[in-house]
């Protein structure tokens, strides 16, 4: 795998972009500085990128925000800059693009009609939002790790009611399958998600990177984690040495059901490249992930991957300048 047509913004972040098509263009949001967010479009020509217009809003935050499509609408989540609850808005886009902001404010902590009886949301790194189907609707669904390192997620039907299963007011902690000895599943970063409930992260003990699928549970019970096939592929020890030192990006190769996944992540501890898996976890018959590819691009933050038009593309923060980076993924 390649990185081709590079292009560099002007903008700068100390944390990782948030990337997602809607509408005919990707739209990519970031933190800059004072930790306002900031939110672009992404204008695609024969694959080649340039950016249009760039609107800074008045929110802050000390960690990444996180973009996401739903019934039509792009929402935008992130971590409030005290305290770190977690904030939900969608992204109101005027029909010239001359102005983008944000629309009505859900805080989950303490607006939302649903009690969440885990409180525990002191982040330590930015929500991230997707929509995956449950009972054949979709569901807008946000992931945070909260001070126990411990990955939890919400869902809503609407956009503005978050909830957890059953009883409508208890918060995920997302486990694997019980076939796996990896118990709870906790990270020192991030989990990365993309629509249709896919999920990679690594593992809090080791750095080792995973995934697998989630299943939004019925009644009080948890999500789990599904291996593919009863296999948790684990693809730094079986592929290469060595360990992830951030949160990895995941998106579908294709809008076919068994197109793949694209998995990306920064090097461990000094290492700052890039590297890059496939995985083929809806196949007939399962594949095993392809070798990871290390890649010349370097970063010290999460990379942000979507699909546009059957394509995949990557963001990332360069080391030197702290520039914003985006390249089209070759296979």
């Amino acid at each position: 795998m390649r990185l081709l047509n590079k292009v560099t913004f002007p903008h700068t972040s100390g944390h990782a972009p948030s990337m997602t098509a809607f509408n005919g263009k990707i739209y990519i949001a970031w933190t800059g500085a004072g930790g306002k967010l900031n939110i672009g479009q992404i204008i695609i020509e024969n694959n080649n990128m340039r950016l249009g217009g760039v609107f800074t809003l008045s929110e802050v935050s000390g960690y990444s925000p996180s973009l996401a499509v739903f019934h039509g609408q792009l929402y935008m989540a992130w971590a409030g800059k005290t305290g770190g609850k977690i904030h939900i808005a969608p992204v109101e886009i005027d029909a010239t693009d001359s102005s983008i902001s944000l629309g009505t404010v859900i805080d989950i902590y303490n607006s939302s009609p649903v009690y969440i009886k885990n409180t525990d949301l002191g982040n330590t790194a930015g929500p991230v939002l997707f929509a995956m189907t449950q009972y054949n609707a979709p569901v807008l669904c946000v992931v945070w790790k909260n001070t126990a390192d411990q990955i939890n997620i919400l869902r809503s039907a609407d956009g503005s009611r978050f909830m957890g299963p059953g009883d409508l007011g208890s918060s995920l902690i997302v486990f694997v399958n019980a076939n796996s000895t990896l118990g709870p599943v906790t990270s020192n970063h991030m989990a990365a998600c993309c629509t249709g409930g896919n999920i990679a992260w690594s593992h809090s003990k080791t750095n080792k990177l995973y995934s697998g699928h989630i299943a939004l549970g019925t009644a009080n019970s948890l999500a789990s984690i599904y291996n593919y096939n009863n296999t948790i592929y684990n693809y730094q020890e079986e592929f290469f040495n060595g360990s992830t030192s951030s949160c990895p990006a995941i998106a579908c190769k294709g809008t076919s059901a068994d197109a793949g996944l694209l998995i990306s992540w920064k090097g461990e501890g000094s290492d700052d490249h890039l590297y890059m898996v496939s995985v083929y976890p809806k196949k007939s018959k399962p594949i095993p992930p392809t070798e990871a590819t290390r890649l010349e691009e370097t970063t010290r933050h999460s990379p942000a991957m979507c699909l546009y038009n059957e394509s995949v593309f990557i963001a990332w923060i360069d080391v030197d300048d702290h520039q914003i980076n985006m390249a089209l993924v070759s296979a």
